[in-house]
């Protein structure tokens, strides 16, 4: 398979707003959003929240494309809020 064959078969920019609203295609599991002000597309909350079930949504000062190198106690801090919350939901349905 080549590095660019997923470019090829991802949806085309045109029809990504029909295939984004639809609802079998939405993120059913609990999910967070950083959003990281040098990112190559940083998106709002509004935008992101209509994906799925968001439950943490930050944005952040520092960090871009490579977040995870350049400002991973942010990204640490986000991730385990977000295991946090979506432990407190399971063991509340038991």
């Amino acid at each position: 398979m080549t590095l660019s064959l997923h470019y090829f078969e991802n949806i085309r920019h045109e029809k990504f707003t029909e295939f984004a609203m639809l609802s079998k295609n939405s993120i059913t599991a609990l999910f967070g959003y950083t959003s990281f002000i040098w990112d190559i597309e940083p998106s709002s909350k509004r935008v992101v929240e209509r994906t799925g079930n968001l439950v943490i949504y930050r944005e952040m000062n520092d960090g871009d494309h490579f977040a995870a190198t350049e400002f991973p106690e942010g990204l640490i801090g986000d991730t385990r809020e977000l295991v946090g919350i979506a432990l407190e939901k399971r063991a509340s349905r038991s």
